[in-house]
């Protein structure tokens, strides 16, 4: 196949290959969503349904006998219940603890690898091109005789930053505030979930809320909660939304402004390259939306036909247009903060962007243009 052209179809399979990665960005953003828990002091739950449990019983006890004395028989059914296995002597401490979590199966874990290993093969194919390449430039005894530009020796090391260069200072400053929008949209809250309905109504009498927020770092920590397996879901979640998109704008400040020979700046300079093949912000944005459409779906978890107390509830409260149990969430500040880091990426982070073909025309001056999808 004639150049470029392996490398523009290699680089666009690794490009677009990423967004595969949506789905295991939608499930460790569900494991974060759908993780609700209660521990309800057992005591104080069963004085606060006991004058429900006294008009349930009756009712339930003229249904079966058609009659009687079922007031007294349900005040004494009571009174045994308080005395003989709700005693505050007895069960100083009992409590009841309810959860509701999402676990990833056998396929989403095989998927993982799939994406790793697909993006890792660009990763790969690309590094033994470059090292053609290399090896090329080496008998036309090319790399030998170019220089970094313009660049004052420091010890034998130079920067490719020198003097009163305004389109590096302007690349510094633009890969400054990408890498600072990059970390605050990782630590600052995503998504904000809020659970309505009459259960989360109930709950809310005994001081329990479900509402909160949630950052990228606690998506990755919520995948990992029940270790096995799930610490490599969790591990790539982080590897494509925390550790590469903050390694791609380090990687560029420190080849713009640390000085450094040669061949460390090419090193330095391929991997930051291949970081960029990790970068899945922009993925990202789309995951968000579509759990956000999706939230709705969690209507179904708790029903009527699946959990009993759903229909007591219901005649507690018949006017709560949510039904028993809803899950909502929306973007919260995180989720804009990522939109501008998006941004920037596309003008200083992306492999192919203007940074990267300045940093590429200061390390390679005789290869003219820069190229526009790979250095």
């Amino acid at each position: 196949i004639p150049n470029p052209t392996p490398n523009q179809v290699n680089f666009w399979l690794a490009f677009g290959g990423k967004w595969t990665l949506c789905d295991v960005i939608v499930m460790c953003v569900l494991m974060a969503l759908v993780n609700l828990r209660a521990d309800l002091q057992l005591l104080a739950l069963w004085h606060e349904l006991e004058p429900g449990f006294l008009s349930g019983c009756a009712t339930l006890c003229v249904n079966a006998t058609g009659g009687g004395d079922c007031a007294a028989a349900c005040a004494a059914l009571d009174s045994a219940i308080d005395m003989a296995v709700l005693n505050p002597a007895d069960v100083p401490a009992a409590s009841v603890d309810a959860r509701l979590e999402l676990r990833g199966e056998p396929a989403m874990y095989l998927f993982c690898v799939a994406v790793l290993l697909s993006i890792s093969a660009s990763v790969v194919v690309e590094h033994l091109d470059d090292r053609q390449r290399r090896a090329r430039d080496a008998q036309a005894a090319n790399i030998n005789s170019i220089a970094l530009l313009d660049a004052p020796t420091e010890g034998g090391r130079r920067r490719l930053c020198a003097g009163d260069d305004r389109r590096c200072a302007l690349h510094v400053a633009l890969t400054a505030a990408f890498l600072a929008i990059t970390v605050a949209a990782i630590n600052t809250p995503l998504f904000s979930r809020r659970v309505v309905g009459t259960l989360p109504a109930a709950l809310a009498t005994f001081g329990y809320s479900f509402d909160a927020e949630y950052t990228l770092l606690d998506c990755g920590t919520l995948a990992a909660a029940d270790g096995g397996l799930n610490y490599l879901m969790s591990a790539t979640f982080c590897v494509f939304m925390v550790a590469c998109p903050i390694l791609r704008p380090l990687t560029l400040l420190a080849l713009l402004l640390v000085p450094m020979t040669r061949a460390a700046a090419d090193t330095l300079h391929r991997l930051s390259r291949y970081l960029s093949y990790f970068y899945a912000f922009d993925v990202l944005l789309l995951a968000v939306p579509i759990i956000a459409f999706a939230a709705p779906v969690t209507s179904v978890l708790l029903k009527p036909s699946s959990f009993p107390p759903c229909i007591a509830l219901a005649k507690a409260h018949p006017h709560d247009p949510d039904g028993c149990f809803l899950i909502d969430t929306y973007p919260a500040r995180g989720y804009f903060l990522a939109v501008a880091a998006v941004v920037l990426w596309l003008v200083c982070g992306v492999d192919g962007g203007p940074t990267h073909k300045y940093i590429h025309a200061k390390l390679e001056p005789a290869d003219a243009p820069p190229p526009t999808c790979r250095a």
